[in-house]
Parts: C-alpha cells; sequence; structure tokens
C-alpha cells in the first residue's frame, strides 16, 4: 500500500481496479464469442463462395484458384472482390451464396435492413456484424452517403437523356436516315 493513501482509498482504488478488470475480461469473451462464429461459419461461407467461383474458372484477383489465404480477411473478401465486382456478386447471389440469412462476419442470423452496400450490391450482415464491418472500413457510412447523393445527380438525365443524345448523333452524323 502506498503510503500517501489511507487503507479505505487504497481498498477503494483496488476495488476500481478489479471491476476494469472484469470488464476488460467480458469485453474479451465476447470477442472470442465472436471470433468462434466467424471461424466457423466465415470459413464455410468463404468456402461455399471460392468452389462455386473455382468451379466455373472465375479467376481470383490475386491470380488462379480463389483460396482464404489470399485474403487478409472476411472484409476485404466483401468490401474488394464480392460487393466491387458485379460480375462475381450477380453469380453468387443468382446462387444463393452471399445472402444465406447468417452474417458472415458474426454467423448470427441477420438483421432487417442490415447490410454492408456497394454500387447497390449488399451482403446482409446482423447488426453486430455490420458494426465489425464499418469499424474496418471508417469512412463506409460518409462514402455511402456520397455515393448516393452522386447517383442520384447522375440519374437526373436518366436513359432518356442517353437515348436523346444517342439520336443526336446518329442524326448529325449521317448514320441514320428518317
Amino acid at each position: 500500500m502506498p503510503p500517501d493513501l489511507t487503507l479505505n482509498d487504497w481498498l477503494l482504488k483496488e476495488a476500481t481496479n478489479v471491476v476494469e478488470i472484469n470488464s476488460l475480461l467480458n469485453d474479451t469473451d465476447e470477442l472470442l464469442s465472436i471470433s468462434k462464429n466467424t471461424d466457423s461459419y466465415s470459413k464455410v461461407w468463404m468456402q461455399n463462395i471460392f468452389d462455386a467461383l473455382n468451379k466455373v474458372n472465375f479467376e481470383s484477383p490475386k491470380g488462379g484458384k480463389w483460396k482464404e489465404f489470399q485474403f487478409r480477411d472476411i472484409y476485404e473478401l466483401i468490401r474488394y472482390n464480392i460487393t466491387y465486382d458485379r460480375g462475381i456478386y450477380n453469380f453468387l447471389n443468382e446462387k444463393g451464396l452471399i445472402n444465406t440469412g447468417r452474417c458472415p462476419i458474426t454467423g448470427d442470423p441477420v438483421d432487417k435492413g442490415c447490410a454492408y452496400s456497394f454500387f447497390g450490391r449488399s451482403v446482409e450482415m446482423s447488426k453486430k456484424g455490420l458494426e465489425i464491418a464499418k469499424s474496418e472500413d471508417p469512412d463506409y457510412d460518409e462514402k455511402f452517403a456520397e455515393r448516393k447523393k452522386q447517383a442520384i445527380k447522375n440519374n437526373n438525365g436518366g436513359c432518356f437523356g442517353v437515348l436523346f443524345f444517342t439520336i443526336l448523333i446518329m442524326l448529325t452524323s449521317g448514320i441514320v436516315v428518317i
């Protein structure tokens, strides 16, 4: 016991330390529980995706067959491969391999309205899984809002604007004779 503390103050300080240690242990137990679920379900989820992609010879962005060790973690796979590449996303989504009713990060059932989205391609998650995904991509909310604003801005002319512009070019270049 430090000489400048009374016995009561010292006991109070030690009790506070014990409470903090217990809180840290509980947090660690929760993280380990997530890790256990993630390790088991995430590996199955990823392996099913890799098997489907390898079966039809979709080449991995790292070259060759799709393998778990090619990706730093599941977030990299979701962010930069599944949601980023429309062809891969559509292929896997048609096979029902992306949104399975369970969160690919935690293994828990998905929560309504919780999804990691990129260019309109979504991977459904639990609230905790989305929280973890966002923590891996701290600018997610900001980037998502910016992409949404940009998409709305870009769609002002819509298909009719593109069609009108295309017809105008064709008419002025003599491609189409009316």
